[in-house]
């Protein structure tokens, strides 16, 4: 990505800072987004924070580390605790700190003790990650770029699986074919594959075993692909055989009415310039199988943005009322789920447009 984007970004939101004010950035996907460093190797790991002051940007990562570097971010060296206690110490030195913006659901009790050994001045309060969403939840031109070959490949990768499905695999087997074909494109799995034959798709966030797959088999398969850091996310859901169960088909039947009724909104309000929330797309789906009489079998929202992160804003439920806009990128996945039988879900990624609505995660894109 170009290196003006990310000055551009890193500029944005410096400007929203207020003198002697400093944000230390934590979260994987927003160092990534404003710095272009991703080699994050373990989430659960401190590989890498991001400091920014009214003038400054400061990327501490441990050594060894390859980067691409730019002029208008300072680099250095370490982001143990007690070493990111002491940049921070320096910087509060050089420039003078009375606020410290920090996120408190990703700060470890160990950082802010050592923080607070240097005996500093400042104050330490939380950060407003609302800020930094409303940055990302409008795709700029090269992360739309991103996206859409994260999507393509994920379309691709389960087209190639699908079609050659066959008895006796496990689905475990199923999922690393899938974690290969993302390699062999360049990319990762965006999430830990879902691939359940049966009664494990009524789990929806149920992890591949040494079930073997069997003819006449509901199947369900939740894959997304990561290209450059930029997820998609499809769900396919079929029966493997010749003879459908009529009960099956029924219920798929529900899931699918939902899906389409809930783009057919999208897509209506969209084309007219209309205010839609994401609130309002999960009511849509949501009454749909709540007419069948299975509204307690819905048991999600019915979708999520994704970018940086596979799960960002909007959040398609009750709760979220923010606009559906131009540059967005969100899923769309109704399901249905029965313990003990099978579980359906369909799910797309999708871009909106400036008067359309563009399925990603087909192989060709389809405008609706």
């Amino acid at each position: 990505m170009a290196k003006k984007v990310y000055q551009q970004r890193i500029l944005k939101l410096q400007h929203q800072l207020k003198p002697k004010e400093a944000w230390l950035i934590t979260n994987q996907a927003d160092i990534t987004y404003f710095s272009g460093y991703h080699t994050f190797l373990l989430p659960q790991e401190r590989e890498g924070v991001l400091v920014l002051t009214k003038t400054k940007a400061i990327l501490m990562t441990p050594p060894m580390i390859p980067l691409q570097k730019f002029d208008f971010i300072q680099y250095q060296v370490g982001c143990k605790p007690q070493q990111l206690a002491k940049h921070l110490a320096q910087l509060n030195k050089q420039t003078p700190i009375s606020v410290l913006k920090v996120d408190f659901d990703q700060l470890t009790l160990t950082e802010k003790e050592a923080i607070l050994s240097k005996n500093i001045t400042f104050k330490i309060k939380n950060i407003n990650k609302k800020i930094i969403w409303k940055m990302r939840l409008i795709k700029d031109n090269e992360e739309i770029k991103l996206l859409k070959k994260s999507a393509k490949i994920a379309a691709t990768t389960i087209a190639k699986i699908t079609q050659n499905l066959k008895p006796g695999q496990t689905e475990i087997e199923v999922a690393n074919l899938i974690d290969y074909q993302l390699t062999k494109a360049y990319a990762k799995p965006a999430f830990p594959t879902i691939v359940a034959f049966g009664p494990g798709s009524a789990l929806p966030h149920y992890q591949p075993q040494k079930v073997k797959l069997k003819p006449e088999t509901p199947v369900l398969i939740d894959m997304g692909a990561s290209y450059q850091g930029y997820k998609s996310d499809l769900t396919r859901t079929f029966w493997f055989g010749k003879h459908p169960d009529k009960i099956f088909q029924d219920r798929y039947r529900l899931v699918q009415k939902a899906y389409h009724m809930t783009l057919k909104n999208l897509t209506q309000a969209v084309k007219k310039s209309q205010v839609i929330t994401a609130k309002d797309l999960d009511q849509v789906a949501r009454e749909t199988i709540a007419q069948a009489g299975l509204a307690d079998k819905f048991i999600h929202t019915t979708g999520h943005g994704l970018g940086l992160s596979i799960h960002e804003p909007p959040s398609l439920s009750f709760k979220d009322n923010t606009v559906i806009k131009p540059s967005m990128t969100l899923t769309i996945e109704p399901g249905i789920y029965f313990s003990g039988e099978f579980g359906i879900r369909l799910e797309n990624t999708f871009l909106i447009e400036d008067k359309k609505v563009v399925t990603l995660t087909n192989s060709t894109h389809t405008n609706h």
